[in-house]
């Protein structure tokens, strides 16, 4: 089966009014697709808008150098608010100390200005793919803990099941030893239905209890 595709969400942080073109341009057939799609801001305090109203961005590019709010200031708060999104810092290579900085406020790469586009999308396809892996081992997490609960049921419901059918067995027999009984009509027809529910009882925990080996089987193997 295809895997269905969803459209990967990218912010760009940058007061400089060119980098949204050239952007544009470099991933057009990407995103005349529908495989990327971009958002842009002029600066940082404008992304924290973006990003309070688009949930599903995962992957920022972002200068350092601008108003309002800066890019070390927007990492900071992007990895309080949005641990999951993934920052790529674009900077101007003398910039090193403020690099320093980013990649220790949760940057997750960089980029040198003056900016190469093929180096911005190997290192946005690398981004791209590690965030497919996050988001890939935080489901199958997801799947194990919700596998490992029913586990859990089906073990109880298994011992409950057991107990169960234990006093049913009880009740089954201490009712066929009444039928051997001389009784009147009456109490011979309870005691038979008494008997027709414990032996229905029974198959229905029996049920219960095969269904449980089953789902054990399948955790082992």
């Amino acid at each position: 089966m295809e895997k269905y595709k969803v459209t990967s969400k990218i912010l760009v942080v940058d007061d400089e009014e060119d980098i949204e073109l050239l952007i544009r341009q470099r991933f057009r057939k990407r995103i005349t697709s529908g495989e990327l799609e971009f958002f842009f801001a002029r600066n940082g305090l404008q992304a924290m808008e973006i990003l309070s109203q688009k949930e599903d961005i995962y992957m920022i590019l972002t200068d350092l150098n601008m108003p309002v709010m800066d890019g070390i200031s927007l990492i900071k708060k992007v990895s309080e608010t949005h641990p999951l999104i993934r920052c790529v810092v674009i900077t101007a290579y003398s910039d090193m100390d403020k690099i320093r900085k980013a990649m220790n406020s949760g940057a997750f790469d960089f980029l040198n200005k003056p900016l190469d586009l093929e180096d911005l999308e190997i290192t946005l396809n690398r981004t791209l793919i590690y965030l497919e892996q996050v988001k890939e081992k935080a489901f199958l997490e997801k799947q194990l803990r919700q596998a490992q609960k029913m586990e859990t049921l089906g073990q109880l419901a298994s011992g409950i099941a057991h107990d169960f059918s234990n006093i049913l067995m009880l009740t089954l027999g201490r009712s066929q030893i009444l039928l051997y009984r001389e009784l009147d009509e009456k109490t011979h027809q309870e005691i038979l239905e008494i008997k027709k529910a414990s032996e229905k009882a029974i198959a229905l925990t029996n049920q219960l209890l095969t269904f449980s080996r089953k789902q054990d089987n399948k955790f082992e193997a």
